[in-house]
């Protein structure tokens, strides 16, 4: 299941969120560190009291500090804090201030409410930066990529970003597909969103307490893998291999994510969520595994059996390496000539 909705500033001034459909939207409140949204509260409030799933968001101009302009967003919104989701929208100007800027910006708004924010970008940037200093503390993705600038009438309901565009985020959390969307009841041009998740994940990534949001409460001994249920088949601290993942831990299987998706498919599990379909929380927030979705342990060492029809380049994607390393283990001259039934370390 997925959530379509809109994101606003005050170029929609006035938009009368009871005649648009949505299932959420996301407004902005602040600039910089001077700016506020005029039209944020009351368009914010309207979407409440319509039990629309609700967002904030700040958008960097990059002329001070990311704490400084933290700092000022959280002035800003501190009444929607664990019922709103929060994002940094990071463009323009703000982009050549580099990544730490941003992580300045995301660490402080984490430390004082205890809710992880997305991070808003475009596909150039996401693929023209290393974000893992982002990605390693867990902060989402909202990815803008359009894959035209015609006009779109509704919302596109499958609508995926292309394969790769996400840099090297595990997962797109958020994907605005277009900044010329028309809706009824609005006369103007709209950015229109897709949420992969459902309104129980929307709620987690909001609530106070992530990653990934509110979860229910570990189980006793938990944090430290000891006296832990039975019914549990692996452990805290257990490195484990899936082949397929959730971003929260009641999301159903209809949103399963496949492993190829991910920067990764292994992970440590870091706690364990009761009475949840998806109980193994990875990484302090990479992502949710079920019993199902592991494939076992996580090994310093694995081999792989070429089969026919196999490539290198293939195998390398397959496992999450590269053909150079693939090479280098295993000897191999010319990435072009494989052999099937030969057997070679692929990590």
């Amino acid at each position: 299941m997925s959530l379509n909705g809109i994101d606003i500033s005050s170029h929609q001034t006035g938009i009368d969120l009871a005649k648009v459909p949505c299932d959420f939207v996301i407004c902005k409140a602040t600039e910089g560190v001077g700016y506020v949204n005029p039209d944020c509260g009351r368009a914010y409030a309207q979407g409440q009291k319509l039990g629309k799933k609700l967002g904030v968001y700040h958008f960097a101009t990059g002329k001070s500090s990311g704490a400084k302009e933290a700092g000022f967003f959280l002035q800003n919104i501190r009444g929607y804090v664990g019922e709103a989701l929060l994002a940094l929208d990071w463009e323009g100007n703000a982009v050549e201030k580099g990544i730490g800027y941003a992580l300045e910006f995301l660490e402080t708004v984490f430390g004082e409410t205890d809710v992880r924010p997305l991070i808003y970008m475009n596909s150039h940037t996401a693929k023209s930066y290393d974000w893992k200093p982002v990605t390693e503390k867990n902060y989402g993705l909202w990815l803008a990529q359009y894959k035209s600038m015609e006009k779109v009438y509704g919302y596109a309901d499958a609508m995926q970003p292309e394969e790769g565009s996400q840099g090297n985020f595990p997962l797109v959390a958020l994907y605005q597909y277009t900044s010329q969307g028309r809706l009824p009841g609005y006369e103007g041009d709209l950015d229109l969103n897709v949420a992969y998740m459902d309104a129980e994940a929307w709620e987690q990534y909001a609530a106070k307490g992530q990653p990934g949001g509110k979860e229910p409460e570990p189980e006793a001994g938990a944090e430290s893998g000891k006296d832990q249920p039975v019914q549990y088949r692996y452990q805290v601290g257990q490195h484990v291999v899936f082949s397929t993942c959730y971003v929260s831990s009641t999301a159903p299987i209809s949103q399963a994510i496949p492993a190829d998706r991910m920067a990764k498919n292994h992970g440590v599990i870091t706690r364990i969520y009761p009475g949840t379909p998806n109980p193994y929380l990875l990484d302090q927030g990479l992502c949710f595994v079920n019993d199902g979705d592991i494939r076992g342990f996580y090994q310093e060492k694995e081999y792989y059996t070429i089969q026919p029809g196999d490539t290198l380049s293939g195998i390398a994607e397959k496992f999450h390496t590269t053909v150079g390393k693939l090479q280098e283990w295993n000897a191999i001259p010319n990435a072009d000539q494989i052999y099937a039934g030969k057997t070679i370390r692929v990590r």
